[in-house]
């Protein structure tokens, strides 16, 4: 299985980067780990401009793949064991290649959210866009 994730922005900081490092060394032993970033939208657009262009660039990463979760303060929530029930599932229904997308400060436009049926909540809490 592949897992391909997709963010709006870039990591800057220390322990972000170290994090996420921490996480592929991990992960590398159980599936295919890519990790794309966009860009994020900057300047005098409104934030329904800047997530309509931001999800534009997403969804160019998106194809090819035969799931796709959007992770969003809005999706379901999931334990642990429920997430991995979740990811068990893609396994036993043979899913080559998983996309799990972060957007940006703008968030997703409501067309983005209706293709793509999948919706996980990362946390309850507001998260840095880094640590999420």
């Amino acid at each position: 299985m592949e897992i391909r994730m997709v963010s709006v922005g870039k990591l800057q900081h220390g322990y972000a980067v170290e994090g996420c490092r921490m996480y592929e060394e991990r992960l590398k032993h159980y599936v295919k780990l890519e990790i794309h970033s966009v860009s994020d939208v900057k300047g005098q657009y409104s934030e329904q401009e800047k997530a309509r262009l931001e999800c534009e660039r997403l969804s160019k990463l998106l194809v090819g793949c035969e799931a796709v979760v959007v992770l969003d303060e809005g999706g379901i929530r999931l334990s642990s064991v429920k997430m991995a029930e979740e990811l068990e599932g893609f396994q036993i229904r043979n899913t080559k290649k998983i996309a799990f997308v972060v957007g940006g400060a703008a968030g997703f436009t409501p067309e983005l959210k209706s293709v793509y049926q999948r919706h996980w909540r990362i946390s309850d809490f507001n998260l840095p866009h880094e640590m999420a």
